[in-house]
């Protein structure tokens, strides 16, 4: 979910997009470190699901914000560039 918003807000924020590519990796370093010591297994068909919905509210409130900061732009052009 980390590397989708740090995908989309790379157009915006280049820099605010490698810090959450950062972040990202070390984060899935922690989780795969885990699994590891732990012998753990994935299952992430539900969690898929999970933040798909999350992922599209968050989408919707940074849409609606932004077009409340800057209602004369059309961002749906720009993430098509």
């Amino acid at each position: 979910m980390i590397r989708t918003v740090s995908a989309q807000l790379f157009t915006i924020s280049p820099m605010s997009s490698q810090k959450l590519s950062e972040l990202s990796v070390c984060l899935g370093s922690i989780v795969l470190d885990s699994a590891v010591l732990t012998q753990a297994r994935f299952d992430f068909s539900k969690s898929n699901e999970e933040c798909a919905m999350m992922l599209n509210e968050v989408k919707l409130m940074a849409n609606s914000k932004l077009n409340k900061q800057y209602p004369l732009v059309d961002f749906s052009k720009l993430s098509n560039v």
